[in-house]
């Protein structure tokens, strides 16, 4: 979750997401993902044409899938690819892929 609040903007975010291991040895891991997200902006002082403030709210969700690549003890990267489902009340409807790369601690 990601609250950001000042007088003129309101920035509010969360997710979650689920993993399921499909293969696995002592370094590498193929996985499915499936995530879903949120995300509301409201702006005070970005004024359209009516002179109401920006604002903006919707969803994100969809599967993915992935490989991990562990290094040293604990730390790996990973790359994933989701099909991302978009559903915002302002862009109406997307459905998009958005790869994933990242470099992670596992404890």
């Amino acid at each position: 979750a990601i609250p950001f609040m000042v007088a003129s903007e309101t920035f509010l975010s969360g997710a979650g997401s689920l993993f399921k291991t499909l293969t696995q040895d002592k370094v590498r891991r193929a996985f499915l993902s499936f995530g879903v997200t949120t995300r509301y902006y409201k702006c005070g002082i970005c004024l359209d044409d009516n002179g109401n403030g920006e604002k903006t709210y919707g969803l994100v969700f969809g599967p993915g899938v992935g490989l991990e690549r562990l290094y040293a003890e604990n730390f790996a990267i990973s790359l994933e690819i989701p099909a991302a489902i978009q559903v915002f009340f302002d862009e109406g409807f997307k459905i998009l892929p958005m790869p994933n790369f990242a470099l992670a601690y596992r404890w």
